[in-house]
Order: C-alpha cells, then structure tokens, then sequence
C-alpha cells in the first residue's frame, strides 16, 4: 500500500464540506481565531479563513474542523 506523496511529504490538507464545514489536515498551529477569522499556520504558508459564526468544532495534533458560513478561503506566503 503506497501512502499519498500529501502526506508523506506533511502538506496540508483541506477538505471543504459545501460552505459550511471544512477539515484541514497536517497544519502546524492555529495563528489566531475569532467569530471572522481563523489563521492557521502550515508548512508552507498561512491559511486565512473569513467568514461569518466561524468555530472550531474539535482540533487534535494532526487535524482541525472548522464550521460556520465561509466567505474566502486564501493562503498567504511570506
């Protein structure tokens, strides 16, 4: 069984569930986080998620979920 080069590699991985749910895998920290915006911190850049009644239903280590009304999904490289 080969592993997906994603995960070998530790990239990030969102999966958006419509507009109202959003899983984010192999993240490295959450930046900040309020009722608008959640900032998450990956491998290779930040993740910006704005949106209305943002929360995050359970974080572990190794993954997120995230619920609300998204407005943008971007990623910010420095």
């Amino acid at each position: 069984m080969e592993l997906p080069p994603d995960l070998i590699e530790g990239h990030m991985i969102l999966t958006a569930v419509g507009r109202h749910e959003i899983r984010v895998e192999n993240y490295r920290g959450i930046l900040s986080c309020d009722c608008e915006q959640i900032i998450l911190l990956t491998r290779d850049c930040r993740l910006v998620i704005q949106g209305k009644r943002l929360f995050i239903k359970y974080y572990t280590a190794e993954e997120m979920m995230i619920t609300g009304i998204f407005l943008s999904i971007f990623f910010e490289v420095s």
